[in-house]
């Protein structure tokens, strides 16, 4: 009986263990931009990619509050100027959510030491400026506090999707005349 209960004691406490261990490891490193699959506001049958830096429970940042795990815009179609903010990542809306470095490795670029990201971070919370959808949008902030530079990738999606509105708006229009 004294073998049963020290097997289950060491049972019960293996789990503990597990348990506690699965709680505190994140998918995520400091400085890693994650994206979100959203659905414009504006625009509902458009879908974009949300960018985020993830920061975790990182202590040196000036105006992170506890639990608040990422620093972002806050969104394409709202209004309100300067948007550059933390966030929890819990707590956004969005689909196929997963770290997207896209640019590690490509044009000479690499991740920001940790002291160069909390820095550009600081600087893009007093220098955050007014969301442009093409030049000052979630991509643009993601890209500058991971590497130093501004980058656009998924314009190409949004052109399409223009091109294409314009291509059926031209269809509609040829067939009136």
């Amino acid at each position: 009986a004294a073998k049963m209960k020290n097997l289950i004691l060491v049972a019960v406490i293996l789990q503990l263990v597990i348990t506690i261990s699965l709680q505190t490891v994140s998918f995520y490193e400091f400085g890693d931009m994650i994206t979100l699959k959203r659905r414009c506001k504006c625009l509902p049958f458009l879908t974009y990619k949300h960018f985020v830096i993830y920061v975790d429970d990182e202590p040196d940042i000036p105006g992170r509050a506890q639990g608040q795990d990422i620093f972002h815009r806050t969104g394409m179609c709202e209004r309100g100027g300067h948007d550059c903010k933390f966030g929890v990542l819990a707590n956004e809306k969005g689909d196929n959510v997963k770290a997207e470095n896209y640019l590690d490795g490509k044009y000479g670029l690499s991740k920001g030491t940790d002291n160069e990201i909390r820095t550009r971070i600081r600087t893009m919370i007093s220098q955050c400026k007014e969301y442009r959808v093409f030049t000052n949008n979630c991509e643009h902030l993601a890209t500058f506090v991971r590497y130093g530079k501004r980058f656009l990738q998924q314009v190409g999606g949004i052109l399409n999707i223009i091109l294409l509105l314009s291509g059926l708006f031209r269809t509609a229009h040829n067939y009136e005349g």
